[in-house]
């Protein structure tokens, strides 16, 4: 139960969200010994909506709990998350990051990739997205 709590996607959006390269880097460790547990389509899902969600949040100018609440779809607790990544991640580098998420998601299926496995291409992802 701990190694599950403590190595999940939720875990790894908050860690990319706080920008906590260490606690990222140790999820993408786990996941690389676990690819089966943790399929690299449903990682990059999760991340696209995240940071779909931060650029929606950019958006919003009644930035109103209530408001957050309604347009972003989330629990009023996972809100302060948001707004402490949208600080971190700009508009300008999320048009960057949905890039890469665009790439690392072709790579994955094999568009100009013969070699890199998922894991090394998750790790690869969430150094750039931490280091923008």
């Amino acid at each position: 139960i701990g190694i599950s709590k403590d190595f999940n996607n939720f875990e790894l959006q908050k860690a990319i969200g706080q920008r906590d390269t260490l606690k990222a880097n140790r999820i993408v460790h786990y996941y690389k010994n676990n690819i089966n547990k943790h399929p690299m389509v449903l990682t990059l899902a999760m991340l696209y909506a995240f940071f779909a969600k931060i650029m929606l949040l950019h958006s919003l100018k009644d930035r109103s709990q209530d408001n957050l609440k309604a347009k972003l779809g989330v629990h009023p607790f996972f809100i302060k998350d948001y707004s402490s990544a949208a600080r971190v991640y700009s508009p300008a580098k999320l048009t960057r990051i949905f890039g890469w998420l665009r790439e690392y998601d072709l790579r994955s299926k094999g568009v100009n990739n013969s070699s890199t496995g998922h894991g090394e291409l998750l790790q690869e992802l969430v150094f750039k997205i931490t280091h923008i």
